[in-house]
């Protein structure tokens, strides 16, 4: 769908823009597939869900969240808490079947001095361990401990990563890992690399490790080269000093335990993916059903906030809703070879404690390009739409240049006239925003 009026549709960016400046659950609720329900009913479930794993204290009573649909196949939702002054948060990004993807826990304390830990790293692990088996649902029988370190006097905390351990063998592709304040004890990341669809091969039937050792080396190759190394003894100060080594050209070699076949790279599987969508078991609850989570306990109730907040996207529209608009108003200019579309619903602040929810869409042409041939022109759109009214607040579309590469002015077709596109724009704010329209001045 490739529209001529391209000059009035960029002029409109920075008029309509400026009003508003403003992703393997074991015993743990999961929650239904996008296709199965409305996107409220979703946020609903990825609250409880959360909520079953972690504590939300009964004095983090403001909510807000956003949303962003990454691909066909999942979702992530982020999650804020916070208390009324504003200065203890608590962030969670989720998946759709509910997944705690990462936890952050933050406090403004002034008074805290952060270069006296009060715990020993050995003092908290237990602690890390416990949060990792709740946060992750249970996931503890899948994963062993594998480090700890403190990290630095600012942070102040201390890591400690767990790495995912399937039928005894160590996979470090997937991992979490735990950061704990080393003077208050408490909690204030959680992050879980881990894919909970990926499948397992078993162990039967692999090759020994000195048939490994013996094909790996058939593919192995090494140069000789000089490295620096550096370093300090007790009686020299630091320096540097030349190595001669062999040292692999390969910068990855691996064998599959059961073919034998030699990977120069790491292979990179299509179904490895963070998330997967899991049929519900979590309870849902009516409004007349639901009372107010007490603090200090894992709560599977929703606050009066988070309440408020999913009868809000109820009224909201839906992603296709948004892109539909865009993609059918006739004023502004899209290719047709945009195929690639992404969009992110998000919560933008407006005046008087008020806030609005916008949707970022963004039309990509995904084909590769071949700068050999010059072939290296791919437009792109990204759109800004308001999700209660579908009204488009920015646009921007990149359009070819018309100079080739030596600078000369390419050969070039005028077809409208600058009244022709100013009437064009006009037609396009006035259908988006006729009352501010009529406040401006063209100059």
């Amino acid at each position: 769908m490739k529209r001529k009026q391209v000059v009035a549709s960029v002029m409109v960016v920075g008029l309509l823009a400026s009003p508003i400046q403003l992703n393997m659950n074991i015993g743990m609720p999961r929650v239904m597939a996008a296709s199965a329900t409305s996107q409220e009913k979703i946020l609903e479930q990825v609250i409880l869900c959360v909520k079953s794993k972690i504590t939300i204290p009964s004095s983090y009573e403001k909510f807000e969240y956003d949303y962003n649909p990454i691909s066909k196949s999942s979702s992530y939702w982020y999650l804020y808490w916070s208390t009324d002054s504003g200065d203890a948060t608590i962030n969670v990004t989720a998946d759709e079947a509910g997944h705690i993807i990462s936890y952050y826990n933050y406090k403004d304390d002034a008074q805290k001095d952060i270069n006296t830990p009060k715990y020993k790293k050995a003092d908290l692990k237990e602690k890390a361990f416990y949060f990792a088996k709740k946060a992750s649902g249970g996931l503890d029988s899948h994963f062993q401990y594998k480090s700890g370190e403190y990290t630095n006097i600012y942070n102040n905390d201390y890591r400690y990563t767990f790495e995912r351990i399937e039928n005894g063998i160590p996979m470090p592709d997937n991992y979490i890992t735990v950061a704990i304040d080393a003077t208050s004890g408490e909690v204030t990341s959680f992050n879980a690399n881990w894919n909970y669809d990926v499948k397992i091969p078993s162990t039967t039937k692999v090759i020994s490790k000195e048939e490994a050792k013996q094909l790996i080396s058939k593919k192995l190759s090494m140069n000789l080269e000089y490295h620096l190394v550096s370093g300090s003894t007790d009686d020299t100060a630091d320096k540097t000093f030349g190595k001669l080594v062999y040292a692999p050209t390969n910068g990855y070699i691996a064998a599959n335990a059961k073919t034998g076949e030699i990977y120069l790279n790491k292979p990179e599987v299509s179904d490895l993916k963070l998330g997967f969508k899991a049929e519900a078991t979590a309870n849902t609850a009516d409004e007349a059903d639901i009372s107010r989570a007490d603090g200090g306990t894992l709560g599977k109730s929703l606050t009066t906030e988070e309440i408020s907040k999913i009868k809000e996207l109820y009224k909201l529209l839906t992603k296709e809703e948004v892109i539909e608009k865009v993609q059918k108003n006739q004023s502004i200019y899209l290719n047709a070879s945009e195929t690639t579309i992404q969009a992110s619903l998000r919560r933008m602040d407006g005046t008087a404690n008020t806030a609005n929810y916008v949707w970022d869409i963004t039309f990509k042409d995904a084909r590769p390009q071949d700068y050999e041939k010059g072939d290296y022109y791919r437009p792109y759109t990204t759109a800004q739409v308001d999700a209660s009214t579908g009204k488009i607040l920015s646009y921007f579309a990149r359009v070819p240049d018309y100079y080739n590469n030596n600078g000369s002015n390419l050969a070039r077709k005028t077809n409208y006239s600058k009244a022709d596109c100013k009437k064009i724009m006009e037609k396009f704010l006035t259908s988006q925003n006729k009352s501010q329209y009529n406040q401006t001045k063209l100059t």
